[in-house]
């Protein structure tokens, strides 16, 4: 075989491969951030909390990654079942007496910088206008420290317990969560709005390895 025939069957290899990278035949393994949300209105519940998928069970099927529209199609396929992303997500949840409002915000990837590949997502949470969270780390932070995983919230009928809130915190990557409980009419009015270093204060003040998931709670009754 000539050098010319050499050149031309390397180009069309290299053309062929870069066809099936591009063409999302060949996905290849990367976790994808949502935010998974349940809103029930008529049970008064609204509960929320961050979950981390790898892209290739995202996005199975679609034959071409790059295909904005199909990718648009899947993304909305996943929202219907609470799925949401956090680029810039703006969502609410209208109960009978109040509306809960999340505003998050995660940068694109990068692929430079320390944390480009893994932009963590900032979050805001208000009831009717008023913050709860105000700019925390919500899921995963890059560079290990604590972070919001989850929020559950019911508001009662009865004036005397009208709101309560779970929030689970994470001390620090792969840790066991631990939750911050808040119970009573308005329960969380001295303790709001929580933002990243008050985050850090709970975790500093009160995580305790020994105790299993979720069962450190600290109880508030104060007006709200």
């Amino acid at each position: 075989m000539s050098f010319d025939s050499n050149m031309k069957a390397s180009t069309f290899i290299t053309f062929s491969a870069t066809l099936f990278i591009c063409s999302g035949s060949a996905i290849a393994d990367c976790p994808m951030d949502f935010v998974r949300i349940t809103c029930i209105p008529e049970a008064r519940y609204f509960w929320f909390d961050y979950t981390s998928i790898d892209c290739s069970a995202v996005l199975s099927g679609v034959s071409v990654r790059f295909d904005d529209k199909k990718r648009s199609q899947r993304m909305s396929a996943w929202e219907k079942q609470g799925y949401y992303r956090a680029t810039n997500l703006q969502y609410e949840c209208r109960l009978p007496e109040s509306t809960y409002k999340i505003s998050a915000v995660q940068p694109p990837e990068k692929d430079r910088g320390i944390c480009g590949a893994a932009p963590q997502i900032t979050l805001s949470l208000f009831r009717n206008g008023t913050p709860i969270l105000d700019q925390i780390i919500f899921g995963n932070d890059c560079f290990g420290g604590p972070t919001v995983v989850s929020a559950e919230i019911t508001d009662g009928l009865q004036k005397w317990n009208a709101q309560k809130m779970t929030l689970c915190l994470s001390p620090k990557s792969d840790a066991p969560k631990v939750c911050e409980y808040f119970s009573g009419t308005g329960a969380i009015s001295q303790a709001i709005p929580i933002n990243q270093e008050r985050v850090g204060e709970y975790v500093k003040n009160t995580a305790n390895p020994v105790i299993p998931d979720c069962s450190i709670h600290w109880r508030f009754h104060h007006g709200y």
